[in-house]
C-alpha cells in the first residue's frame, strides 16, 4: 500500500500540471506512501521473531530512515 501510494504520488507529480493543487496532492501521496511503507517495516521488525535478528534490525533501521528523511529530520 505505501509502495503504490508513493508511485502514485511520484506519477502525479512528474506528469500532473504545474497547478498548485496538483502538486500538493502528489506531495501528500508520496509522503502517506513512505510513511506507511516505514511504519510497516518498524513495526514488522519489531513483531516478527521468526527471522535473522540482522534482517530485523534491518527493517527496523531502513523505517526509521525512510521516515526521517519524510519528515526532515534526517
Amino acid at each position: 500500500m505505501g509502495i503504490l501510494l508513493a508511485w502514485i504520488g511520484t506519477i502525479v507529480f512528474t506528469f500532473g500540471s504545474e497547478s498548485e493543487a496538483a502538486t500538493k496532492a502528489a506531495a501528500t501521496l508520496n509522503f502517506l506512501g513512505f510513511a506507511f511503507l516505514g511504519t510497516f517495516l518498524i513495526c514488522g521488525g519489531i513483531a516478527n521473531r521468526d527471522i535473522d535478528k540482522f534482517v530485523r534490525l534491518g527493517m527496523i533501521l531502513g523505517g526509521v530512515i525512510m521516515l526521517g528523511l519524510r519528515l526532515g529530520v534526517l
